[in-house]
């Protein structure tokens, strides 16, 4: 096959760009990875790049994210194809993939064009003579293999096309201080199975998986194994060279030393384990998170996005609010939440959007999860933050599929430990996330869930509270509010939502044992979410509002589920507590928690099913020596409030991701 030279033809409209990228931009994995890398190397070098779709359209096909990411960023801008182009360079990836009945580059012509050879078949492109119009055309195989296959006739380039990889990303801290290397296996036909050992994580990269993942997230691995059927074709050269220059070493195959060179470790598959983790004892870069610096558009801050999972209470949605109001004041937030809170995150002041849970939609979760990432990617289109930060248990597909395509957007895990018998199918995916921040327990808290095995991922912080202890409302003003009087003794009871567990039956038996006192009085909280109003008794008043610990202060003790967030705000703010946990498997380890606390002398606990002791606990907490005793246990487990070292934390991620 020969390639024709055209020139460009006369009255040919000025030039918009120097460099011009067609292909099928629809490719997710490598082929966008390479074409991302073409632009922000042209871009930096301060050359005008235009891109091109040249391929076909299939349904719900969509432009991969590092493209996208281009764009975005100014970094390139679209070309139509029925526009008329001069441009210098005409970069066509892929010919056999072009649409050539759309007659996409009719409307260019270049000084130069050339054919990036991916696969043998685009040497048979028909017709390139007539439709590529440049002053030089030349055919570019991105390997020595593809340049052995090329038809004697074509006109091929002394050099190989290879990544450009000038501005290579830069994101390698992720806080893991310890554990095992965590090793990039990739997989596929033709490909060796991963091994089994015990000295590395393996992590099975599959096709898939790769085209899921923004390119610079793979340096969040160790190591990286890659040994494709010998003398293929299509390489995955730019995963391959991006991850080397991101200092994660790379054991490959000995019949690709003539390609990547110094570039990687070479050996056999059952070696490959070996090699990597002897030469993983690099250090990775302490801190924040690095991204590769851009040209902006505009000088404007990208928010932070708080993605907040639906648990049985407002858990999640507390945490998240209690960092964002500690966030640097200048960093613009807003809220997704999946849980029915969003009046009260618009009355602390922010942005919220809605999208129902899985367990309020009902049905089959993957259908859900499905439609969960298309609209966290439309969330992500249109506010286009800078750092998205998950709180819930369940980091799923559709989450990762959302937000870790994304090059330039950072991705936080607020992962509360504790975690009760059942454990998410999502844990795994937490070795994609740039940053994993671990709300503190008590100390001496034992733990035997499984984020306890994986706490070298993580970084811990004291507990994290919603309020500081300045915030609650003094005694007097609380008990007016509450049509309290602050004279008399008073008990909140504060069970939770109502979701896995019989609250109406539990505070029924709990008010009638309460009732035995006639001086106390009682009080009902009723959650945000709640499944049904706590309005049945007489007698009894009733805390609606958020958040429910600004009140307090008009209590002298408590009866209370010991979720995460209650039980921090009951210690830290000294409210003498019977603990009745939460015991439904799908929860964290509220009675872990509570008996850790009666241990300490802080608090007392008692089962659901065993109510026998209860007066005996009443009576002693209308005593004041008593609730003295608890309270200056509770005040020597005082921590400082870890939400201000977790909006630290993630102010810096942010900032390194603008």
């Amino acid at each position: 096959m020969s390639a024709g030279v055209n020139k460009p033809s006369e009255g040919m409209a000025s030039p918009l760009f120097d460099v011009v990228i067609a292909g099928d931009m629809t490719r997710w994995g490598e082929r966008s990875f390479r074409i991302a890398q073409e632009v922000r190397s042209h871009a930096a070098s301060g050359r005008r790049v235009g891109l091109l779709h040249a391929a076909g359209l299939e349904p719900h096909s969509r432009i991969a994210p590092e493209i996208q990411t281009c764009v975005r960023r100014g970094l390139a801008v679209v070309v139509e194809a029925s526009a008329r182009q001069a441009v210098s360079l005409l970069v066509v990836h892929a010919p056999s993939e072009i649409d050539w009945s759309r007659k996409p580059l009719s409307g260019i012509g270049a000084e130069q064009a050339v054919l990036v050879v991916h696969q043998v078949a685009d040497f048979s492109a028909p017709r390139i003579s007539q439709r590529v119009k440049a002053g030089t055309v030349q055919w570019m195989p991105t390997n020595p293999w593809l340049r052995d296959a090329a038809p004697r006739t074509a006109r091929i380039s002394k050099e190989d096309w290879r990544p450009m990889l000038d501005d290579v990303p830069a994101r390698h801290a992720n806080h893991r201080a310890a554990g095992k290397p965590r090793i990039g296996w990739i997989v596929g036909i033709g490909y060796p199975e991963p091994p089994t050992t015990e000295v590395a994580e393996i992590v099975a990269l599959d096709a898939d998986l790769l085209s899921q993942l923004s390119l610079d997230r793979l340096a969040l691995l160790d190591g990286l194994a890659y040994f494709p059927a010998e003398e293929s074709a299509d390489l995955l050269d730019t995963t391959v060279l991006a991850a080397a220059a991101m200092g994660v070493p790379v054991a490959t195959a000995a019949w690709l030393k003539r390609h990547y060179k110094s570039a990687a470790l070479y050996c056999a598959a059952d070696e490959a384990v070996a090699k990597l983790t002897l030469k993983t004892s690099r250090k990775r870069p302490q801190g924040a998170p690095q991204h590769g610096t851009r040209p902006s558009s505009d000088a404007r801050r990208r928010p932070v996005m708080f993605v907040a999972s639906n648990g049985v209470g407002v858990g999640h949605v507390s945490r998240l609010l209690a960092i964002a109001r500690r966030m640097d004041p200048r960093v613009p937030v807003l809220f997704a939440t999946q849980a029915q809170a969003v009046p009260a995150i618009e009355r602390l002041g922010y942005l919220a959007e809605y999208m129902p849970s899985a367990s309020y939609v009902g049905g089959d979760f993957a259908l859900w999860d499905s439609w969960f990432r298309h609209d966290l990617e439309a969330l992500v289109d249109t506010y286009d933050p800078a750092l998205v930060v998950y709180d819930g248990n369940n980091p799923s597909h559709g989450l990762m599929r959302a937000v870790a395509p994304r090059r330039d957007v950072g991705l936080a895990w607020i992962r509360r430990g504790l975690w009760g018998p059942l454990n998410s199918p999502f844990i795994d995916n937490s070795r994609w996330f740039d940053l994993i921040v671990e709300p503190g327990e008590l100390e001496g808290q034992a733990d035997e869930g499984i984020t306890a095995k994986r706490r070298d991922e993580s970084v811990l912080v004291p507990p994290i509270r919603l309020l500081d202890d300045k915030e609650l409302l003094p005694r007097s003003e609380a008990s007016r509010r509450l049509g309290l009087d602050p004279a008399r003794p008073s008990v909140l009871i504060q069970l939770g939502a109502g979701y896995n567990r019989d609250v109406v039956t539990l505070v029924d038996r709990l008010i009638t044992q309460l009732q035995q006192h006639a001086q106390l009085q009682i009080c009902v909280a009723e959650w945000l979410n709640g499944t049904q109003p706590l309005n049945y008794w007489q007698g009894v008043s009733y805390l609606r509002g958020y958040p429910l610990s600004q009140y307090f202060r008009a209590f002298d003790f408590s009866i209370s589920a010991a979720g995460y967030n209650t039980f921090h705000e009951i210690v830290n703010f000294d409210l003498p507590t019977i603990f009745i946990p939460n015991r439904h498997p799908s929860m964290d380890d509220q009675a872990g928690r509570s008996s850790h606390a009666q241990t300490l002398h802080a608090a007392f606990e008692l089962d659901e099913t065993d109510l026998s002791d209860l007066p005996d606990l009443v009576a002693l907490l209308l005593d004041g020596k008593a609730r003295e005793f608890i309270v200056q246990h509770s005040k020597a487990l005082h921590q400082p409030n870890g939400a201000a070292d977790a909006a630290r934390l993630l102010t810096e991620l942010h900032m390194a991701a603008q």
